[in-house]
């Protein structure tokens, strides 16, 4: 049981950590793009126009990498989500077994078989002597 939780524990770290890294470079994107918008609005009131848009084309490139960073990031998280679902889904079922609900129930059901079987095997004697009674009055 100690494994199975571990594992769960890393995926769970593994999806927090892509998670955290996402929220960072966006937060990075949105300040860059602020940056950027910021800078453009001084663009007319510096006279070096040329170096300005150096640093604006630098700063979209910078801005469309993040972009693409953040594309691979959202596809790799979708990917250690749909990875790791089947495995907590299993995680999640390991502790309702261990907490006794699952079994519980499987006992239940296991008894209502036995009852049904039972219940059946008496209906069939019950049938086969009414059978045979009428049988028995016929001769």
């Amino acid at each position: 049981m100690s494994v199975s939780k571990h594992r769960y524990e890393r995926a769970k770290n593994a999806a927090t950590t892509w998670h955290d890294l996402l929220a960072e470079t966006q937060e990075k994107l949105e300040k860059m793009m602020a940056e950027n918008q910021s800078l453009q609005n001084k663009l007319t009131d510096v006279p070096d126009y040329a170096k300005m848009n150096e640093e604006l084309e630098e700063f979209k490139e910078e801005n469309r990498e993040l972009n693409k960073t953040i594309k691979t990031l959202k596809k790799q998280l979708r990917e250690v989500d749909e990875k790791y679902k089947d495995k907590i889904a299993k995680l999640e079922r390991e502790k309702l077994l261990d907490q006794g609900k699952i079994q519980q129930l499987e006992e239940a059901h296991k008894d209502l078989r036995e009852r049904y079987s039972d219940l059946k095997q008496d209906y069939r004697e019950q049938c086969r002597f009414q059978s045979q009674r009428m049988t028995e009055m016929k001769n």
